[in-house]
């Protein structure tokens, strides 16, 4: 029996031991990815063999693979609070913690830090993980719904005005209700302006419905780890010109650790180690990962509770609101999103 659920742990974390998400990169993206490894994460210690012009893609892959599995030790670590988990900036951990936490953690010898920072102790904290009993960590959750941890659709909602982001999971590509899973603190406050992002600078967070993409480099993120909204789409490049908007649109809006942030989702790093590992694994197995950015919870407020100084008079606004707020109620209503078109001349969202 636990020979069978080791095996299982290990299909598991496939998607995070194995270097194969690395073989579609370029030399400059390794080279990008490393210069990111080494502005955020260098304290990690593992160093290239020579200099790194001189090396070949293998030899930075091999660094930089070794370098995230001895993140994700750490990570599981703090996630069984056998390390410190700071909320809002990363701790550097010495040699001496690091091999008390494994100790602590009752790996025997040949697993401690210095034989230890390889994918057979990883696979051991994952499995940890897996059938933790512990009531915050997204893993049992899951585990309490019936459903597979790495087989799963995933809808984020952000319901900015609130500070919250849900996590709703359903069957892999089934038609079945999306079930809610947790929600997380969004971690600065100034997401909460109402208002989607529309140009460079404006300082708003997005709002629309989006999904999440992810590069390597993430794992090396400035603000620790970290999912790429796909903002600008479609609708708000359509919103942007019927709005007479030229300036730039700006981008590279997240959902990150930490707890500053501006324009971006930061929930702070013991929310995002959780949720990062969760969406990874189902990005990996081709789960449909989706993200609803809303200004308010319409349920609680309604457009035809706001006044007009709430939109600043802005009728454009209040019809693009009332195109998420059809959304949200359905979404409410129902358990699953509808399907969605987007109005090639306004960029509103319309349920079809």
């Amino acid at each position: 029996m636990l020979q069978s659920k080791m095996k299982t742990s290990i299909l598991l974390l496939m998607p995070f031991l194995i270097v194969s998400m690395l073989q579609g990169q370029t030399r400059k993206d390794l080279l990008w990815e490393y210069q990111k490894y080494q502005t955020n994460d260098h304290h990690l210690g593992i160093a290239l063999p020579g200099p790194i012009n001189e090396l070949s893609n293998e030899e930075i892959r091999a660094l930089l693979d070794s370098a995230w599995t001895k993140k994700q030790i750490i990570i599981f670590l703090q996630i069984f609070d056998y390390l410190e988990n700071p909320i809002c900036s990363e701790k550097k951990f010495s040699e001496y913690e690091i091999n008390r936490a494994l100790r602590n953690f009752g790996l025997d010898n040949a697993l401690r830090y210095k034989l230890g920072l390889n994918n057979h102790t990883l696979s051991v904290l994952f499995d940890r993980y897996l059938n933790s009993d512990e009531e915050q960590h997204l893993s049992y959750l899951i585990k309490q719904t019936g459903l597979t941890y790495n087989q799963v659709d995933i809808l984020l909602i952000a319901y900015k005005k609130d500070l919250k982001l849900q996590i709703w999971i359903k069957g892999k590509n089934s038609n079945s209700k999306f079930l809610y899973l947790s929600s997380f603190k969004i971690t600065d406050s100034s997401v909460a302006i109402p208002g989607p992002k529309s140009e460079y600078g404006d300082r708003l967070a997005p709002e629309g419905y989006y999904t999440l993409e992810y590069y390597p480099s993430f794992r090396w993120s400035d603000f620790y780890l970290a999912f790429r909204v796909s903002y600008p789409n479609e609708a708000d490049l359509i919103r942007r010109r019927y709005w007479g908007i030229s300036n730039k649109s700006g981008g590279d809006i997240n959902i990150h650790g930490s707890c500053i942030s501006i324009g971006c989702i930061p929930i702070g790093n013991p929310d995002m180690e959780e949720l990062f590992f969760l969406i990874r694994a189902n990005q990996k197995n081709g789960s449909n990962i989706n993200v609803l950015l809303l200004p308010f919870d319409f349920k609680k407020i309604g457009l035809h509770d706001l006044t007009e100084g709430a939109y600043n008079g802005n009728r454009k606004l209040y019809a693009f609101w009332q195109s998420l707020e059809k959304i949200d109620r359905c979404f409410q209503n129902t358990g699953m999103i509808p399907i969605l078109s987007i109005d090639q001349t306004t960029g509103y969202y319309k349920l079809d």
